[in-house]
């Protein structure tokens, strides 16, 4: 595997196919939990693995600490996806929706919807004042359900609409 991988994948592999096994059924569960560290991996653009048998030994605060980093990376990458929830990164980790966001507000102080939220709306900004995209065009790019709903967040985050910040901004 080793070679395997140093040829092929590029990836600094650290971490364990799970405990010793006696049932075939277990194997692939194994086999199923490594291909999941895998993507992971890929999709937060890591090129090593946490060791899950590691995280065991590592206090509770910096597993937590590890987590919410793991799901900032991820959001970062796919904040524009309209289907981003807690709910389908919680499923990606394998954990419950309630634990996970409980973890991402006790790290970084508020929920994760309030943080996909921020940074959807920090690239509206941008958007806003460097492009000619119009406010239904900004909000469908950056995941918003309509431009009436964008327009409502924005207002209510920065005490004026996407088109006024865009005018003033000029």
């Amino acid at each position: 595997i080793k070679e395997f991988r140093q040829e092929n994948l590029d990836l600094f592999l650290s971490g364990s196919m799970g405990c010793v096994v006696d049932k075939r059924e277990d194997i692939y569960l194994s086999y199923q939990r490594a291909e999941q560290y895998m993507k992971m991996s890929r999709l937060i653009g890591k090129n090593e693995l946490i060791d899950s048998n590691q995280m065991i030994n590592q206090s509770y605060q910096e597993k937590n600490r590890k987590l919410t980093e793991a799901m900032i990376e991820y959001t970062k990458l796919n904040y524009k996806d309209p289907e981003l929830s807690l709910k389908n990164v919680a499923h990606m980790f394998h954990l419950t929706t309630a634990y996970v966001g409980k973890i991402f507000k006790s790290v970084q102080g508020v929920s994760y919807a309030s943080y996909v939220t921020q940074c959807r709306l920090e690239e509206a900004k941008e958007l806003l004042l460097e492009t000619s995209k119009t406010i239904g065009e900004i909000s469908s790019e950056l995941g918003f359900v309509n431009s009436a709903y964008f327009t409502t967040v924005f207002k209510n985050v920065y005490g004026m609409t996407p088109t006024a910040f865009r005018s003033q901004g000029k």
